[in-house]
């Protein structure tokens, strides 16, 4: 009781005091303090934070508001009019290098001074989302939890309606597309439709993850994330490799195997970074390290080493510190030696062949420099750089005591990336998977987390994915699963009857109905290999030449792809650039019906499929189920048997006109479309 008596006390001393200053006591209202928080974390902190402090202001904590800067406190408690910083964003003042505040974020600025701007309960208060820890939110209603988000969401935006679920041919088009890669043959389309049980889609599922399809397809996902490229047939004086490597390959092989294993995303990031510096390290480990390899510069080791640790804040973090290279970030909180601490994790790493394998490994160590204005023949010998992470999102130390010469710098980097303290990493890699499963992330750019970003369009649903992918053991497999087993996964792509929803929604963020997509260039030429029974299931093993691609039975990751060397097919539909490709363009030319409606290596899978499926009575509907997933309507069953039998009639070949017909189908929307 005494106690009890104490705290209440002490409670009424504050709201005394408060008073006798002039300040009303903090009425709580945290959503009200994280949507201020995060307006001055996007639009203010990059010129009034802990990297730059123009005019002596400060805005990341209600404390420094208060304490102000040149021209005195920037805020007055309870008195919106009386506080400065309100009057210089009204007046469009603020911020100078940027768009200026809405009427709406101004609005809730004003709001939140007149109740007496209450600071978060740690005291900070411009806080960027991205850089708060991930935290397991309760799940706002019972069944599946990624529908309990996405219906949150859906009722918060007053949407009602919701798509129908997808007819269940086209919903395992769907799916076996994203998991393979390949669309599903008559078997598998039967082996559904036959099959009554309530888990049939269930094991659907497990069977294509069980594929050894399945770490090819999402193997070529991730060498567009981590910029798989060939090597381009160029030697310096010493007849070494100029970019890449010769047997990068290897590490393509890597990423297949150990996605197809489900190793776990955190292990594969530490054998990529570090495998070579792992004492329990397994025997493909050296080829993981092509991650590093790929980015070989022998002719430039500054922008060698710059593309490493840009990238890797790309891929990983979600941030563009190169832009800290030259200077401090102008939006980000990462300082120019911040940068250059994380270039020191890199910078004793070369590239080493054995055999067929090239891999990294710790040359001599030498001294890390800052370089004014980025210019490598400017060191700044009073900066000392030693390996660290930048102070947000978080610390490591370094390094693990190894035997030499491996310095042990990018171990610890791998092993703080992944660890739990990292707020980033796991958020960024869901949303990347997220992504290639409905066309777009919950965070709108994947490569983009920092004060610029977008915030997500269902921050409790990413947070969740990734404490839970985490606690999963990082399991790529089990992520899928949650995700394709959800209703909004499942939902049809049609918005027929759907007009309220289209008005309110017409960009489909929230998820009411499934988002159409076009499939990738590798999907559409190999689904026309796999249709006409011709695709060579071979796993593995060295590049193909790109000019064998129109005869070559081989899935498309296997072709050479550098900035020199193009598959002329793939390229037509958007293939991933070598540079970065953090997510594939989709765009629609002219040259993409060209290619379907003329190129011969069409042409030829159009008459395979043809005489494969030989010339049943049926053979209308079985093609459209077959090349479109979908059946036919009748007006499309009965244009394509009048079309069949006019294209008798004239060729005089029954054959022919059967390969006609397919091909009709090959250029038809719907199959290079994912829906």
């Amino acid at each position: 009781m005494v106690g009890r008596w104490l705290r209440l006390g002490a409670s009424w001393a504050a709201i005394i005091v408060a008073i006798v200053v002039g300040v009303r006591a903090p009425r709580q209202r945290p959503e009200l303090t994280a949507q201020v928080g995060q307006i001055l974390a996007a639009r203010c902190v990059r010129c009034h934070g802990a990297l730059k402090v123009s005019g002596g202001l400060r805005v990341d904590t209600v404390e420094a508001l208060l304490r102000g800067g040149d021209s005195g406190p920037a805020i007055v408690p309870g008195r919106p009019r009386a506080s400065l910083l309100l009057a210089r964003v009204a007046a469009h003042e603020m911020p100078k290098d940027g768009v200026p505040l809405s009427d709406g974020e101004v609005a809730l600025l004003d709001e939140w001074i007149d109740l007496a701007a209450a600071p978060r309960p740690d005291g900070r208060l411009a806080v960027h989302w991205a850089f708060e820890p991930q935290r397991l939110p309760a799940l706002p209603a019972t069944g599946h939890p990624i529908d309990a988000f996405v219906d949150q969401q859906l009722r918060t935006a007053k949407i009602r309606c919701r798509a129908p679920p997808a007819e269940r041919r086209l919903l395992l088009r769907r799916l076996s597309l994203d998991l393979t890669g390949l669309p599903p043959t008559e078997d598998e389309y039967r082996r559904l439709m036959d099959d009554a049980a309530a888990d049939s889609y269930e094991r659907a599922v497990d069977r294509l993850l069980a594929s050894p399809r399945y770490g090819e397809r999402w193997g070529r996902h991730f060498m567009d994330l981590w910029r798989y490229s060939s090597h381009e047939h160029r030697v310096d004086s010493k007849n070494k490799a100029l970019h890449s490597s010769p047997h990068i390959w290897r590490w393509r092989d890597y990423l297949i195997r150990a996605l197809q294993e489900d190793r776990g995303l955190d292990r594969m990031i530490v054998e990529m970074f570090a495998g070579d510096q792992r004492r329990d390290a397994p025997d493909d480990a050296l080829a993981a390290t092509g991650y590093l390899v790929r980015s070989q510069n022998t002719i430039d080791r500054d922008s060698w080493l710059t593309n490493v640790v840009d990238h890797a804040g790309r891929a990983f973090l979600g941030l563009s510190l190169g832009c800290a290279r030259c200077h401090d970030h102008k939006f980000d909180p990462i300082s120019q030696k911040e940068f250059y601490q994380l270039r020191s994790y890199f910078e004793p790493y070369v590239v080493q062949t054995d055999g067929d394998v090239a891999h990294a490994v710790d040359g001599p160590v030498v001294p890390t420099h800052l370089f004014l204005r980025g210019d490598p023949r400017a060191p700044d010998p009073s900066v000392a750089i030693q390996p660290q992470v930048p102070a947000v999102p978080g610390h490591v130390a370094c390094c693990d005591h190894l035997p030499a010469p491996s310095t042990g710098r990018r171990l610890a980097l791998a092993r703080w990336l992944v660890s739990d303290t990292n707020p980033l990493v796991a958020r960024v890699l869901v949303n990347h998977v997220w992504l290639r499963h409905f066309g777009r992330g919950l965070v709108e750019v994947p490569d983009e987390f920092g004060v610029r970003s977008r915030p997500p369009t269902h921050p409790e649903l990413l947070d969740w994915l990734a404490v839970e992918w985490r606690k999963h053991g990082w399991s790529l497999k089990w992520l899928h699963r949650t995700i394709v087993t959800s209703a909004a996964y499942r939902r049809s792509s049609s918005s027929a009857g759907l007009d309220a929803c289209v008005t309110k929604d017409p960009q489909v963020r929230l998820y009411w109905r499934f988002p159409t997509r076009r499939a990738e260039a590798e999907v559409i030429r190999d689904s026309l290999l796999h249709l006409a029974g011709a695709l060579d299931p071979t796993i593995g093993g060295p590049e193909e030449a790109t000019e064998r691609a129109d005869d070559s039975p081989r899935r498309s990751l296997y072709f050479r792809t550098s900035r020199r060397e193009r598959v002329p097919f793939l390229d037509v539909f958007d293939a991933a650039r070598v540079e970065e490709c953090y997510r594939r363009s989709e765009t629609i030319v002219p040259q993409q019906s060209l290619a379907l409606l003329n190129s011969p290596f069409v042409w030829r899978q159009a008459r395979l499929i043809a005489d494969r499926h030989g010339g049943d009575h049926d053979f209308v509907p079985r093609m459209f189920a077959l090349v479109l997933g979908r059946e036919a309507e009748p007006a499309e069953a009965a244009l394509g048997s009048a079309f069949l039998a006019q294209q008798e009639l004239l060729l005089g070949n029954p054959a022919q006109a059967r390969a006609y017909l397919v091909h009709g189908l090959l250029n038809h929307n719907d199959f290079v479309t994912i829906r």
